[in-house]
């Protein structure tokens, strides 16, 4: 998004790059498994007043997977996933805020009805 004073022509604050959010996945009912991948494409973000806000380009891919077991297990779910699987250095909110690192992480949950 880029936005600018009507009455001086400068750039508005600091705005997000034009970004594309790609999420696609499947599912393999044999073993109650959901896999997936997600991209973010992120456009440079040159419209800035000084320079040193600009932020290049980038791309980022993360895998998860999804295990929701039915029978006995009903209602136990375990979440799967890595964020930013290539370890790139990006810079998606502030010029110098950058958000290098890859992220594994899990969750097991239970719901029930009562």
């Amino acid at each position: 998004m880029n936005g600018t004073d009507r009455d001086t022509g400068d750039y508005v604050g600091i705005l997000s790059p034009a970004r594309l959010d790609v999420n696609t996945g499947f599912k393999l009912k044999a073993i109650d498994t959901r896999l997936g991948v997600r991209g973010q494409f992120a456009a440079k973000h040159d419209k800035v007043n000084d320079p040193a806000e600009a932020r290049d380009a980038y791309e980022t891919f993360d895998i998860y997977a999804a295990w929701t077991p039915a029978g006995a297990l009903e209602g136990l779910r375990v979440d799967v996933g890595v964020d930013n699987l290539f370890d790139r250095n990006f810079e998606r909110v502030f010029a110098g805020v950058s958000e290098p690192g890859r992220n594994v992480k899990a969750l097991i949950s239970w719901t029930d009805s009562f």
